[in-house]
């Protein structure tokens, strides 16, 4: 079972995405920030990390960078969630930094299908 790391501090979004993932039988961690979640990288292995653009998608990618400097995390598989679709300047900024974007207001079945999707590459 593929487990998940969703990092996100909205605290009516985050549980209920996370139930909906459960439901399609993802293991499903919560931290609220960066800080919270460094602890949990530390000491487990996650299949992907999901980051809620909690301003820009620049301060997304610099958390990213973050956790990517973590032993072990280098090549760690990452996705930035935000309320809406990235300009194409922000793509390119995901495209470099080797990240994946899901809607963050998508269906359920819309955040299953891309996180299947990310872990099949």
């Amino acid at each position: 079972m593929p487990r998940i790391l969703l990092v996100d501090s909205d605290p009516d979004i985050a549980p209920a995405v996370k139930r909906y993932l459960v439901w399609f039988g993802l293991d499903v961690d919560l931290a609220v920030d960066c800080q919270d979640a460094m602890p949990k990288l530390k000491s487990v292995k996650y299949d992907l990390i999901v980051l809620s653009v909690f301003s820009t998608f620049r301060e997304g990618c610099a958390h990213l960078k973050e956790i990517r400097a973590l032993p072990g995390l280098k090549n760690q598989r990452v996705a930035l969630t935000g309320p809406e679709e990235p300009e194409f300047k922000d793509y390119t900024l995901l495209k470099k930094s080797d990240a994946h974007f899901i809607n963050k207001y998508g269906p359920p079945s819309g955040w299953y299908e891309k996180i299947d999707m990310i872990l099949r590459i």
